[in-house]
Parts: C-alpha cells; sequence; structure tokens
C-alpha cells in the first residue's frame, strides 16, 4: 500500500511539474513577445508549486530524504536504544507539527472553500489549502509507516541505517 501511494504522490507531483513549466513558459510568452499579461498564470503557478513541496515533502519522507541531524544519528548508531529514543523524541515533534498543520489546513480549507482568486475567477483560495491537507495527510501516512518500520526493526533487534522504504526494497531484491 505504501509504495502505491508514493507512486501517486510521484506522478502527481511530476504532472504538477510538467504544468508548473507549461504555465511559467505561457506566462513568458505571452508577456514579453505578444505584451499580453496573464494575470491567471502567476496564482495557478503558486497552485502548482504548493502541489511539488506539500506532495514532495511526503516523499521526502517515505525516502528518508529530509533533512536530519545525521551527527547525532551517527553518534546512535551502535546504541539502539538510545538511536530508538532519538527517533520517538524526534517523532513526537514531526507528529505534533503535522498534526497542527493538518488541522489547519483543515480548518482554512472550509474557511476559504468560497473565497475566489481576484485574478482566476475559477480559482478558490480553499483549493490551495486543499492540497497542503492532502499533501499533510500524506506525510502523516509516510511517517506512521516510517514509525512503524523502525520499531518493527528495533523489536527485531535488528540494525538499521535508513528507514526508506525504496531502502527495504532494493534489500529485498539483493536477498
Amino acid at each position: 500500500m505504501e509504495k502505491k501511494v508514493l507512486k501517486v504522490f510521484e506522478t502527481v507531483g511530476a504532472i504538477a511539474v510538467i504544468v508548473l513549466a507549461v504555465t511559467i513558459l505561457i506566462q513568458v510568452i505571452f508577456r514579453e513577445i505578444f505584451r499580453i499579461p496573464t494575470t491567471w498564470s502567476v496564482e495557478f503557478g503558486r497552485l502548482m508549486f504548493n502541489s511539488l513541496v506539500f506532495l514532495g515533502a511526503g516523499i521526502d519522507i517515505a525516502e528518508e530524504k529530509h533533512l536530519g541531524v545525521e551527527m547525532v544519528k551517527d553518534a546512535f548508531r551502535d546504541k539502539p536504544k538510545a538511536m530508538l529514543v532519538f527517533e520517538i523524541v524526534g517523532d513526537i515533534v514531526t507528529y505534533l507539527f503535522l498534526f497542527t498543520l493538518a488541522y489547519g489546513c483543515f480548518k482554512k480549507t472550509f474557511s476559504e472553500w468560497s473565497t475566489q482568486v481576484p485574478s482566476v475567477e475559477w480559482l478558490r483560495y480553499g483549493e490551495f489549502y486543499l492540497i497542503m491537507f492532502i499533501g499533510t495527510l500524506g506525510m502523516l501516512y509516510f511517517q506512521f509507516m516510517r514509525t512503524g518500520r523502525y520499531l518493527k526493526k528495533f523489536k527485531k533487534k535488528e540494525k538499521y541505517t535508513t528507514l526508506s522504504i525504496l531502502a527495504d526494497e532494493s534489500r529485498e531484491e539483493a536477498e
């Protein structure tokens, strides 16, 4: 299931990159060649960029590519209990942040759903927050999966260097 959700995030992210690039290209062509401003392209580009950021953050959590304090992790590599405490403290902070973000995005999605973007009649501010909410739910999902992986490895007394879904997949293929 996790790999399927990751694939959906990657596919939607790739589509957002293409749409963002085309939107910027259209904006530049119309502004520089035809001297016609395209006000919609700025807001639509911002929506695509939001999509990239929030879906990409979920992908980063799944692939263990997000920022971490490697120096501290390296110090605890050979101490599984200390590493577990470090991971749990990090997860508590991450979950607090993500739940707060999800709650705020959820509230703003509904409060701004009918608020129209002035330069784009068919776009609503609530849609920006909906993308952020969906991305945050994805981050929470991948974080829960990551937490489950390290707790399972700790329980089996396995040593780990990464908790990435892709690293587990490549290790399984090698065996």
